[in-house]
């Protein structure tokens, strides 16, 4: 299929995981959460059939790329991650390419996650729309959405969407198109 499609570019979250506990106890658990079987396997594989189809793997910085995948598409939510890390694969080689410009969209996007969100009960409302425009970095609109325990992430069942089953009825494939 990569080759069909002419990929040329593999990108992939840098994850590295350092050890925390060393105690017995959280041994097991620590490993089954961070999946160290399924990881090790399936980096294996990617390394292999990146090498043999000659596609270039980039890895990258994963920091806030839910938060600014989430604000800038309106995609489910790892989907939309998925986005950010593909631009920021795209762009790992350019000078200012990790975080994208804020738009005047973004502060939109925002301002309606907040309208939705909080009720306005003694100008509380306008107090946070404030705040959010006096921050200049993705970094710094985190830190508010995190302080104001607003909610970024889009779910299934806030988009708009429509089931289609297969032709047969004894099939449990549902197929949801966005």
């Amino acid at each position: 299929m990569a080759v069909s499609y002419k990929v040329g570019y593999f990108v992939l979250e840098q994850l590295n995981f350092r050890e925390k506990n060393v105690n017995e106890n959280f041994k097991e658990a620590n490993r089954k959460c961070r999946n160290i079987w399924h990881r090790g396997v399936t980096g294996s594989l990617i390394n292999k059939y990146c090498n043999i189809l000659g596609i270039q793997k980039v890895e990258v910085n994963p920091c806030y790329s839910s938060f600014i995948g989430n604000i800038q598409n309106s995609y489910f939510d790892p989907i939309s991650s998925s986005i950010e890390i593909c631009r920021r694969g795209i762009l790992k080689f350019k000078k200012e390419g990790f975080y994208p410009k804020l738009n005047l969209s973004d502060f939109d996007t925002m301002s309606n996650l907040i309208n939705n969100q909080v009720r306005d009960v003694k100008g509380i409302k306008t107090e946070l729309l404030e705040k959010l425009f006096e921050c200049k970095t993705w970094v710094a609109l985190f830190d508010f959405f995190k302080q104001a325990r607003l909610k970024y992430r889009r779910s299934l069942d806030s988009l708009e969407f429509r089931e289609l089953s297969m032709n047969n009825k004894k099939s449990l494939i549902t197929l949801y198109c966005y």
